[in-house]
């Protein structure tokens, strides 16, 4: 199984997103002598980094691999759940924890443990802004983060000051089997900024299993893949069915940032878009 597959199977095991962050900060804390930080989950380990507080740093979960040398610190958490006992022997004074991802009972432990906690809740864009002030006020590096927030907030606004007509879109992560996009708010969101709707948004699931029969009955003007392959592979893929799909553009992109919480997937989503306009240009 690939990576993005057993990433979004955290993704599902963890439940519904809710549309809140909240958190708590011990004013005891010297932040800066006895800071030390765990992110459980590696769109946390990544928001770390883009803040500058990666010195801190004393434990992530498994995927944590942006930046690489991410990858070089203790793991502590899986799509399986957290490790409380390794948890405790760091001696955090800071957690950040994936509400939806991580495990309700997990959190729970490690409340009882009392544990500096942060909720990270994200399902659009616009929570992705709100996450990255809240969580630069929990560690401390509000200046930090503004900049990167109102960084973020000029992006989002440029893509929806070219707000246009929607275009109808399929985006899938595996072939076989097709395994695509459903109600996912987050992706779906990110779609809407390049003017595109995923004809699968109301599913029940959020990563349904696609009927290739389907999409040639709904003859999407796109397709994307977010899979990881190669752009020849997959335009092979769908030539075999480019006499029936006879106006559909095959876009690739990289899952790996548009699939995590983080500026990353704002910029790759205006790579996305970029590559939109030049399919309606070509058309």
């Amino acid at each position: 199984m690939n990576k993005t597959l057993v990433f979004f199977i955290f993704i599902i095991s963890g439940g519904i997103l809710p549309h809140a962050s909240s958190y708590s900060v011990d004013t005891t804390q010297s932040y800066e002598t006895n800071k030390r930080i765990i992110a459980l989950s590696p769109h946390l380990t990544e928001i770390v980094y883009a803040l500058e507080q990666q010195t801190y740093l004393v434990g992530v979960s498994d995927y944590s691999d942006f930046p690489p040398e991410a990858s070089e610190l203790p793991t502590v958490a899986s799509y399986q759940g957290a490790n409380i006992a390794s948890i405790i022997r760091l001696q955090p004074s800071h957690i950040l924890v994936w509400q939806g991802g991580n495990k309700d009972a997990d959190i729970q432990r490690l409340r009882e443990q009392g544990f500096n906690i942060y909720l990270s809740s994200i399902a659009t864009p616009q929570d992705l802004v709100s996450d990255i002030r809240n969580i630069g006020a929990f560690l401390n590096s509000t200046k930090k983060a503004n900049i990167l927030a109102n960084n973020l907030e000029a992006k989002l606004r440029a893509l929806n000051d070219e707000r246009k007509n929607l275009r109808s879109v399929v985006y899938y992560l595996n072939k076989v089997p097709m395994v695509g996009l459903g109600n996912d708010p987050w992706l779906n969101s990110l779609l809407n900024l390049c003017h595109l709707e995923n004809i699968y948004h109301d599913k029940v699931q959020a990563y349904p299993q696609l009927n290739i029969a389907d999409i040639i009955r709904r003859q999407p003007e796109i397709i994307i893949a977010a899979n990881g392959s190669t752009y020849d592979l997959e335009r092979s893929f769908w030539e075999a069915h480019s006499r029936v799909l006879k106006k559909t553009s095959v876009l690739m992109i990289n899952p790996d940032a548009m699939h995590r919480f983080t500026p990353r997937a704002i910029d790759e989503t205006i790579r996305l878009c970029n590559l939109v306009k030049q399919t309606n240009l070509n058309d």
